[in-house]
């Protein structure tokens, strides 16, 4: 598929995206997915990412891992990072979900300032490990306390960053 590269700005007919997935379900319940994109994002920038993933789900839970390597060219200068990430979310009865989530950025991020919610230090590798509990109201509405720790490696300059514990609330509407 190609597309617009503004993200979810208004089309300006300039630096395109192009993606592939391709996703197989060999069995009930066990799901593995291959994911590629490229982008001229303008400004002499080029990204490109790929990933794999592969889920399991199963009657009273679902949990699994993805490896991502994204590669960043900017003028002269290239940067790469790699993630891992797992997840497992178990159904303790009929109304509550525990949710677990580990990520492991190998490398610093130079675009983790720029994440909502979790901004990420750009200078250091970083792990988040997060919990939560969803309780299902009804149908259509989900509230979701959660905590999220992010620890830091050794900083590739400056001084190491201090780790950080985020609080939030989730609320999960269906329409």
């Amino acid at each position: 598929m190609f597309g617009n590269s503004s993200g979810d700005k208004a089309e300006v007919n300039k630096n395109k995206k192009g993606y592939a997935l391709i996703g197989y379900e060999p069995v009930k319940g066990l799901y593995f997915e291959l994911y590629g994109d490229y982008e001229d994002a303008g400004n002499q920038t080029k990204n490109n990412l790929l990933q794999g993933f592969v889920g399991y789900k199963a009657e009273r839970g679902r949990g699994g891992i993805l490896l991502a390597h994204k590669h960043q060219e900017q003028g002269s200068t290239e940067k790469s990072w790699d993630v891992l990430s797992l997840f497992s979310v178990i159904s303790l009865n009929e109304k509550i979900d525990a949710v677990l989530r580990f990520d492991r950025n190998f490398d610093a991020n130079p675009q983790g300032a720029k994440i909502a919610y979790t901004p990420f230090a750009t200078n250091a590798s970083s792990s988040l490990l997060m919990g939560a509990l969803s309780y299902k109201v009804n149908k259509n509405l989900q509230i979701i306390p959660n905590l999220k720790a992010v620890f830091y490696g050794d900083p590739d300059t400056g001084s190491k960053p201090e780790n950080d514990l985020y609080g939030a609330m989730t609320i999960y509407v269906k329409f």
